[in-house]
């Protein structure tokens, strides 16, 4: 089993050399390409030696090291074969860096300079579990209307304060003042619309 992206010493403070960020940087851009596009990144066997569909993260990093020595080399002959960090584990922790620390925060910047927005959101199932997603409507510094998702909330419950405690929660996780809210937007179920016990009421009090 290989080590996760979190699993990596605390005490180690040493600089990554050339080879990792070399690395480091091909893999965010088998990541970026992927999810920006909505490729998807498993495939049959995760093996790059694989004669079989080992994936599209794979195929991209094996094409990427044909004109770069360094991934290469990492890639044929790792220093530490148990650490590739080419595991399914280690592309899903690479998506959640990317989306938390360079997308959303992107996003979050744009809206807070933009002062006042208006929140959107709406429940889904998903294996027989409730999920709350959470999108964000404001007008950018070019007058461009947009609407942007923020993020999923797994909801242990689905009544009209919980919905509303959650994105709360996230928005003062996040520093986005509630004051400057100026919009809701919800479907016509009655924990969310209802004007006594909704979403929208329990976020005005």
């Amino acid at each position: 089993m290989q080590p996760s992206l979190q699993k990596t010493p605390a005490t180690d403070t040493s600089p990554p050399s050339t080879s990792q960020e070399s690395v480091c940087n091909d893999y965010n851009v088998c990541q970026h390409q992927e999810t920006s596009k909505c490729i998807a990144l498993r495939g049959d066997v995760e093996n790059l030696d694989t004669p079989e569909n080992p994936g599209n993260f794979l195929a991209l990093l094996k094409l990427l090291a044909v004109p770069d020595c360094v991934l290469k080399s990492h890639l044929e002959t790792p220093a530490m074969p148990c650490e590739t960090q080419l595991s399914p584990q280690t592309q899903n922790e690479l998506i959640e860096v990317m989306g938390k620390h360079i997308i959303l925060k992107s996003i979050l910047g744009d809206l807070n300079a933009a002062t006042y927005y208006s929140i959107l959101a709406d429940e889904v199932t998903s294996h027989n579990k409730e999920h709350l997603a959470i999108f964000a409507w404001f007008v950018n510094e070019k007058k461009d209307v947009r609407e942007e998702f923020l993020t999923f909330i797994k909801l242990e419950r689905i009544t009209g304060e919980k919905i509303a405690e959650n994105i709360l929660a996230f928005l003062k996780e996040n520093n986005v003042p509630v004051t400057n809210m100026r919009g809701q937007g919800y479907d016509g179920a009655s924990n969310m619309s209802s004007c006594t016990s909704g979403v929208q009421a329990w976020m005005k009090k």
